[in-house]
């Protein structure tokens, strides 16, 4: 495994060669997997309690 350079930019500043590590991409997860982990509820949609919606006026 190569040295992994705990300051790249300076020492690329300085002209030495910088290796930074690189993660493989994660793999794609299958669509609908997890239909019956959870339920949206019928109000999902629905405003929010006016409490609620003071909180971000702040």
């Amino acid at each position: 495994m190569p040295k992994v350079n705990v300051r790249p930019r300076e020492q690329a500043s300085a002209g030495e060669q910088v290796v930074m590590p690189v993660e493989a991409a994660p793999a794609r997860r299958k669509l609908g997997t997890a239909q019956a982990d959870f339920r949206v509820p019928d109000d999902f949609d629905a405003s929010l309690p006016e409490e609620v919606l003071r909180g971000f006026e702040r």
